[in-house]
């Protein structure tokens, strides 16, 4: 077991670099000490589910009743962070207080000397609606109606209790496996951290003052960059039309597979966000069954101007049922013909095996890690293929936009020990686009990895925090380029042209 010497995350043995910090790992005789341990007199960890920036995920399970739960424990670094924490406990008040079926439970929540503040949370399994967008599994248009109604009521639930979610976006909304219901799942709304509550729900004790998480005091801007609303960005006071327009932004998504916004970095996009006129989801190619009245709908939910846009949800779900019929039939005359032809999956199908996932939209996954075998596998691709590897989902997108843009084929992957995985079952692609600072398995390792398996082609590292250290060493493995993931992933576009990675061109090496 290896440990991060500044933010104690773990890893297994393997493993060089934290993925959250850059830092060089070193060893640690104990294993993680809040396995098996009991917090609140109730939950026993049994296992890791995940982690992220604010912390890690467990499960357990309850020592007297035959219940498991999710339990979310913050970050021993960020106990410091009054931002940090208050994000967290605004999390259990918003979620505990919103009571609806389609947004996840809090049973308990406290602070423990061990573990620190925690959460338990309802423990389900299924996927994040982002991350099947993302594998290309646009949802069957009576999918997209089932979330239509059941992610917006539980936004209803929430604005009724003065409650604006502030970070509605397709990875949020989890996809439980249920086969009780017509379309085998049902939806959970997660994550109420960066939540605004516009009336008092729970007064602090002794009478201390709130600690209110607004965009000059985050470290970080309030919200997805795919789905922040233009008030947001420009610093404005933000109600339920906020929650209309990031909904909206989702849709969007969800109709015609391509980010609403897409731009050659962060800061584009969010420019973007503010002064363009969004396009008609009907004017995207592959999304041209799309109806003017649908066209209509999703526009005035992304209006510029809050008072432009419905104004609740209630009116949202309205509108949308007064065109449910002539949606459905646009859809099928499009889809059904040449589904068997389309490249593109559009269905769900929840009734098919796969690996367990966890309700906390982290996928709960053994550990893949595996050795490195000799690649042997030749490409066949009569497109040129880049493989994208980052665990920040809006890089994913940009990067997909820009390579894409090309003419050329490209694949995203969340994390390196999933990439390893693509490794072992596909001929290797013509370029790789790398994040170094990713949970799990670092980037700077796998490319090592990847470079004593024989692969040759040009990896493009985009990271916002690389020393002169670990530069050099990526650089010394040989065919790779380095970029400020900040302000140059539009340069992606030119170094697959200078390494000869175009339509026509060389294929991969192996």
């Amino acid at each position: 077991m290896m440990q991060c010497p500044r933010c104690g995350a773990r890893y297994p043995d393997n493993y060089l670099f934290c993925g959250v910090d850059g830092q060089k790992l070193e060893p640690v005789k104990e294993s993680d000490p809040l396995l098996g341990h009991v917090i609140a007199g109730a939950y026993r960890i049994q296992s890791v589910l995940g982690s992220g920036g604010y912390g890690v995920v467990y499960l357990a399970e309850h020592e007297r009743l035959p219940m498991k739960v999710a339990i979310k424990i913050l970050a021993r670094r960020r106990t410091q962070d009054a931002v940090a924490v208050a994000r967290f406990k605004r999390e259990v008040e918003a979620e505990a207080v919103v009571n609806h079926p389609n947004v996840v439970k809090v049973i308990d929540y406290g602070h423990d000397a061990l573990a620190g503040y925690f959460i338990v949370m309802e423990y389900f399994e299924g996927q994040d609606l982002g991350a099947r967008l993302e594998e290309g599994k646009l949802p069957h248009i009576l999918d997209t109606f089932q979330i239509i109604e059941q992610a917006g009521g539980a936004l209803i639930a929430a604005h009724k209790m003065g409650i604006v979610h502030r970070d509605v976006k397709a990875d949020n909304v989890f996809l439980v496996k249920d086969r009780s219901k017509s379309q085998g799942f049902m939806v959970k709304l997660l994550d109420f951290g960066v939540a605004k509550l516009t009336k008092p729900i729970f007064q602090p004790k002794g009478g201390g003052k709130r600690v209110e998480l607004n965009s000059t005091m985050a470290s970080t801007m309030l919200g997805s960059p795919c789905t922040v609303s233009p008030e947001i960005l420009r610093g404005r006071s933000a109600d339920q039309r906020a929650d209309v327009y990031s909904f909206g932004a989702m849709l969007f998504e969800m109709l015609t597979g391509e980010i609403l916004f897409a731009a050659r970095n962060v800061e584009a996009m969010l420019e973007r966000i503010v002064q363009e006129v969004p396009p008609a989801p009907s004017t995207v190619r592959g999304a041209e069954w799309v109806i003017p009245e649908l066209d209509e709908m999703i526009l005035k939910m992304l209006a510029k101007r809050p008072d432009e846009r419905p104004a609740s949800m209630q009116d949202v779900i309205r509108l949308f049922d007064q065109i449910r019929e002539p949606v459905q039939r646009a859809w099928a005359a499009h889809y059904l013909p040449s589904a068997r032809k389309r490249s593109r999956l559009i269905e769900f199908d929840f009734h098919e095996s796969s690996p367990p996932t966890s309700g906390t939209g982290i996928v709960a996954k053994t550990d893949v890690y595996m050795e490195m075998k000799p690649l042997h596998k030749v490409s066949q691709r009569e497109t040129p293929l880049v493989l994208a590897v980052d665990d920040d989902r809006a890089i994913r997108g940009l990067v997909r936009e820009l390579v894409t843009r090309q003419g050329l084929d490209c694949e995203t992957i969340e994390s390196a020990k999933d990439a390893q995985m693509w490794f072992g079952h596909n001929a290797p692609p013509d370029a790789v686009v790398l994040d170094l600072l990713m949970p799990g398995l670092d980037g700077l390792t796998f490319l090592k990895e990847l470079r004593a398996r024989g692969y040759k082609g040009l990896v493009i590292i985009c990271s916002g925090a690389l020393s002169a250290i670990v530069r050099t060493e990526a650089l010394s493995l040989g065919n790779v380029q380095v970029l400020d993931k900040a302000g140059e992933l539009h340069r992606i576009p030119d170094l697959l042209h200078e390494a000869g990675v175009v339509v026509g061109g060389a294929e991969a090496q192996a």
